[in-house]
């Protein structure tokens, strides 16, 4: 009571190649998050980026607005999400305590 509660979402592309992100699916995802949840989201998270992807996310960023870059954080190592979240919130295979969630 009392306080804004907000999401962090983590985006894991791991395993995944250029042509298997599915790209409707994550324009989708922004729409719905910066439409209906505008106030909701705090930051995303975008984590395992392909190598490709990871070339070309300079190019992404430059296109983004102020407000757009600072709620997209792209990790290079999952120890930087340690300084944004309690481990305990953290799933182990970021470093944190958390078991891996299965089903939701």
């Amino acid at each position: 009571p009392g306080r804004v509660e907000s999401l962090s979402v983590i985006l894991d592309l791991k395993g995944l190649s250029m042509g298997q992100l599915p790209l409707n699916a994550l324009l989708e995802l922004r729409r719905v998050m910066s439409q209906l949840y505008v106030g909701v989201v705090f930051r995303f998270y975008i984590c395992n980026m392909p190598l490709m992807l990871r070339a070309v996310s300079g190019i992404v960023q430059a296109a983004m607005t102020e407000r757009q870059r600072q709620k997209i954080f792209f990790i290079r190592r999952a120890e930087e999400l340690h300084s944004e979240f309690a481990l305990h919130q953290l799933e182990k295979e970021y470093g944190g305590t958390q078991e891996v969630t299965q089903y939701f």
